[in-house]
């Protein structure tokens, strides 16, 4: 059965089709699209990212973004640290587990077939 899609869409999507089904296949968690964004900023973007930062960029309200970062150090993705200056201030930092998360993200990516 045709999707409906024409070719130059059908082209533009096969890589993210191709690494997403790559991930659920491999031994990585399941991570809504909400974690998977802010993850995604915290990784790439340089700069510390505080919980209204994320918030404001995922267009959700700070107890929605406090839950991701919940979940995501749950899942040993990120870790939370203190501002210096005031103690109150937590931003989000990606660990180890993150990195290599991206690196075989970035892979299913680079492998990517139709």
């Amino acid at each position: 059965m045709d999707a409906g899609l024409d070719d130059n869409v059908r082209g533009r999507l096969s890589p993210l089709k191709g690494a997403v089904v790559r991930w659920v296949n491999d031994d990585w968690p399941d991570l809504t699209n909400r974690q998977l964004a802010l993850l995604l900023i915290v990784c790439i973007e340089p700069g510390n990212h505080y919980l209204r930062h994320l918030a404001t960029r995922l267009g959700v309200q700070k107890p929605i973004a406090c839950r991701i970062l919940d979940r995501l150090n749950d899942l040993g993705l990120i870790t939370r640290q203190h501002e210096r200056r005031d103690l109150r201030n937590v931003y989000a930092v990606p660990t180890a587990r993150a990195i290599a998360f991206m690196h075989a993200f970035d892979a299913f990516f680079s492998t990517a077939s139709h």
